[in-house]
């Protein structure tokens, strides 16, 4: 069901190559044929480098009048290809004409702010979100996101979209069936490992009345 997605984007550093080859890998484990690599451009520090990228990413989509914009980041890791492509099927089929944002997989483990809601079976409404390794975006929003979006800054840009995802009807699938490679972050400088929180997280959407 990837190809529901008529772009499909997948950021990566010009200096990760071993990244690329496990990335390439996962793209095509999962059926994930027609994308395109986008070489994160330059800047002063890695967070600004990141912010100005995704920048790139959405402004290149919102001029090439393609309707749905999948963006990877070079670290995700899907669930089960079989499971992953059944979970998102439902999930396409579920979602409102006028969707905004979907997430395939995010941090909602933060307390303090509003919580996400069911909307059906295979979607969750949601209100606050980080990290975006597996994110979909509908045309129509892109443009107030590409000309709001503060790119030159330290701040990272899935902050500060979780900020204004009050502005979007946006949606995460559930159960959730993107998540992140443990490893070395070029952003951060030291290894991460978000699992735990993704699978907290996803275990709280399941589990949604």
């Amino acid at each position: 069901m990837f190809c529901y997605f008529d772009s499909k984007v997948v950021l990566n550093h010009p200096l990760a190559v071993d990244r690329w080859r496990l990335t390439v890998a996962e793209l095509k484990r999962v059926g994930i044929k027609d994308y395109t690599r986008f070489a994160s451009l330059p800047d002063e520090t890695p967070h600004r480098s990141f912010n100005r990228s995704v920048n790139g990413i959405l402004s290149a989509f919102r001029d090439s009048g393609k309707s749905r914009l999948l963006m990877l980041e070079d670290d995700v890791v899907f669930g089960d290809a079989f499971l992953t492509n059944a979970v998102l099927n439902c999930a396409i089929q579920e979602l409102p004409e006028n969707w905004d944002i979907l997430y395939l997989g995010a941090n909602l483990h933060v307390d303090g702010f509003k919580e996400p809601i069911r909307y059906s079976s295979h979607l969750c409404r949601i209100y606050n979100a980080w990290t975006t390794h597996a994110i979909a975006f509908n045309h129509k929003c892109v443009k107030w996101i590409a000309y709001n979006q503060p790119q030159f800054h330290e701040g990272m840009f899935d902050g500060w979209l979780s900020s204004q995802l009050f502005h979007f009807n946006a949606f995460c699938v559930t159960p959730m069936v993107a998540f992140q490679r443990p490893g070395n972050s070029l952003i951060w400088g030291h290894d991460v490992d978000y699992d735990p929180v993704f699978r907290i997280s996803s275990d709280k959407l399941v589990n949604l009345k």
